[in-house]
């Protein structure tokens, strides 16, 4: 029953909620019944409330991450916590991708450029996101014949904001950005500037030689 996955959740302390295995059954009762877990969320204290709706915007994603309803699904999860938790950045970045994977690019970037991203084990997920809503905004621009904007968003792609909490290391993975410039310049008729794209794949890509 839903009342033992409660047991324990009275403290605010968060280790509770994961020392108890409170965390774990929400996730597992989600999957066989979100709208009951989404109601029962209620029921928990503030602090717990967090963990809990990432555990069902979770649930929606996997079970069928290929359908845009379930990225639909938890997107409306997820808007519902960042309201509640604004300043958490889990949160953002879990709204991001749900954004992105229902090609919503421009919002996507929009939460990006303003959230505030602790170094951490997300960290590292924090910059390909952004790299990936640059990707798909700078796609869309090419499909729409805007050089220009598209130029702009494949720059914005090579970049390393301090906000999202992760330093450029030392040799990055760039050879989709530089080759989208590539072909962006090539249309725009920036044949040197499309020479230099395309010649960063390949010097990226030794195995080649």
């Amino acid at each position: 029953p839903l009342s033992e996955l409660l047991k324990g959740v009275n403290k605010e302390d968060e280790r509770t909620i994961s020392e108890t295995g409170v965390y774990r059954a929400f996730t597992r009762y989600a999957k066989d019944n979100p709208a009951a877990a989404a109601e029962a969320i209620e029921n928990l204290p503030r602090w717990a409330k967090r963990r809990a709706i990432s555990a069902i915007a979770n649930v929606y994603a996997q079970e069928n991450p290929e359908q845009a309803l379930a990225w639909a699904e938890s997107l409306d999860a997820l808007h519902t916590a960042r309201a509640r938790f604004p300043v958490d950045f889990n949160l953002a970045l879990l709204q991001v991708r749900s954004l992105i994977r229902l090609d919503r690019a421009a919002e996507a970037i929009e939460i990006l450029s303003t959230v505030q991203v602790l170094p951490s084990e997300n960290a590292r997920e924090s910059h390909r996101l952004y790299e990936q809503a640059h990707l798909l905004a700078a796609m869309e621009a090419m499909d729409a014949g805007e050089g220009a904007r598209a130029a702009t968003h494949l720059e914005s792609a090579l970049e390393w904001p301090e906000s999202l909490g992760q330093g450029r290391p030392y040799d990055p993975e760039e050879r989709l950005v530089r080759f989208l410039q590539g072909r962006v310049e090539a249309r725009r008729d920036n044949q040197n500037e499309a020479r230099a794209a395309f010649q960063a794949v390949v010097d990226g890509s030794p195995e080649l030689a």
